[in-house]
């Protein structure tokens, strides 16, 4: 298999960022329904922070996590950031794939049962 390069858009990580400073995408059209608000709450007060935001440092809009810098405003908590370099015509295709891509995995159902059940996962969050 012939090895082929990968761009690399990373051009920094900041682990604590106010996210009063963090500018939301206005064609984000991802919406977060009362239980997914719940859900992440759930989580980031269980484990923390495992995934940062991706903002993009050509424009200063958020590409993804949206929902998590609300629910770090609202906690008082700062948020982990990683800034990308990506022209802003291409934000647009940022925003129109990243979360579509990761959505058409599939779950095997027993697995994810197990998992669930491991991990104590009680609550309908």
């Amino acid at each position: 298999m012939q090895r082929v390069d990968i761009e690399n858009r990373i051009v920094e990580y900041a682990p604590e960022v106010d996210p009063a400073s963090l500018k939301a995408h206005e064609r984000n059209a991802r919406v977060h329904p009362t239980g997914q608000r719940d859900a992440l709450a759930e989580s980031l007060g269980r484990v923390g922070w495992l995934s940062p935001v991706v903002v993009n440092r050509t424009t200063g809009n958020i590409l993804d996590g949206h929902l998590r810098v609300e629910d770090a405003a609202a906690r008082g908590a700062t948020v982990p950031v990683v800034y990308v370099e990506v022209a802003a015509d291409d934000e647009a295709f940022v925003l129109a794939t990243f979360d579509p891509i990761a959505a058409l995995a599939e779950w095997d159902g027993d697995l994810l049962a197990g998992l669930l059940e491991s991990a104590g996962v009680e609550s309908s969050a």
